[in-house]
């Protein structure tokens, strides 16, 4: 579980963590072919309690180098900031540009007349 549980959002109230974290560590480490991968410096969603995009790619990253290489990841994987760049810098489609600008009127970051007009100009695409 991600280390920025406990601090704001919907995600304020879990400060269990820590300890579930060291639970499914303890477990991981008593079975055969289970392995614990760290989820330390993954950020999260304004929601506070989900992870965002790019920690998902890290979170896979990693969950892979463990199966692959049958071992715990204990910390981030030194190159995984450079190996999620290419997925950074995608372009989006049509779908995700809806949910981005949705988000961005959740948030306050837009008007209604300025998603209105975003939407628009992406049904006219």
């Amino acid at each position: 579980m991600g280390d920025f549980l406990g601090k704001v959002g919907f995600g304020k109230s879990c400060t269990e963590y820590v300890f579930i974290n060291q639970e499914l560590q303890k477990f991981a480490f008593e079975q055969d072919n289970c392995y614990f991968v760290t989820a330390t410096g993954l950020t999260s969603n304004p929601d506070g309690i989900h992870i965002d995009a790019i920690s998902q790619r890290k979170f896979g990253l990693r969950y892979f180098e463990a199966f692959h290489k049958k071992k715990h990841i204990m910390e981030a994987l030194a190159n995984e900031s450079e190996l999620i760049i290419p997925s950074n810098s995608k372009t989006y489609t049509k779908t995700e540009k809806i949910y981005i600008n949705s988000m961005d009127l959740a948030l306050g970051k837009i008007s209604y007349d300025e998603f209105e007009s975003k939407l628009i100009k992406l049904n006219d695409n």
